[in-house]
């Protein structure tokens, strides 16, 4: 399922290009750079995250207004004042998981993560997976 949600994610983002490509005027935007490789194919990639993260949460939290509220809380609150932070907050923000993601398709956030796009597309992998492992180990001990 989550491999078909990849292929969906990855295909929507190219259809939103082709979308900006053929409203777009003079001229038009094209996959030449290294850049805008980076931004279609970084969009697929918070896509999928997010996805996965979300059903992670929603069924550590058993709701989805109460997985939507977690989540809005921890990207807007959490993720934001880990940088103010006495001595570590620089440190940590680096490894916040949203804001890794959103270095990925955006180059200009991406300058605080310490390891490129590279390597925050495979952190983002790794905090996902952990967090639906996380999940489906609750759900598992918790259901019968």
């Amino acid at each position: 399922m989550a491999a078909a949600g990849g292929i969906v994610a990855l295909c929507l983002s190219f259809a939103s290009f082709a979308v900006t490509a053929l409203s777009a005027s003079r001229p038009r935007p094209s996959l030449d750079t290294a850049q805008e490789w980076r931004a279609v194919l970084g969009t697929a990639v918070i896509w999928v995250f997010a996805a996965v993260v979300g059903v992670a949460v929603g069924a550590l939290v058993r709701s989805g207004a109460g997985a939507i509220t977690v989540l809005l809380v921890w990207t807007m609150l959490g993720e934001s004042t880990i940088g103010f932070l006495p001595c570590v907050g620089g440190a940590l923000e680096g490894w916040s998981p949203f804001t890794v993601v959103g270095g990925i398709a955006d180059p200009g956030t991406g300058t605080r993560v310490p390891y490129g796009a590279a390597g925050g597309v495979a952190y983002a992998l790794v905090v996902a997976a952990v967090a639906l492992a996380l999940a489906l180990f609750a759900v598992r001990r918790t259901d019968p």
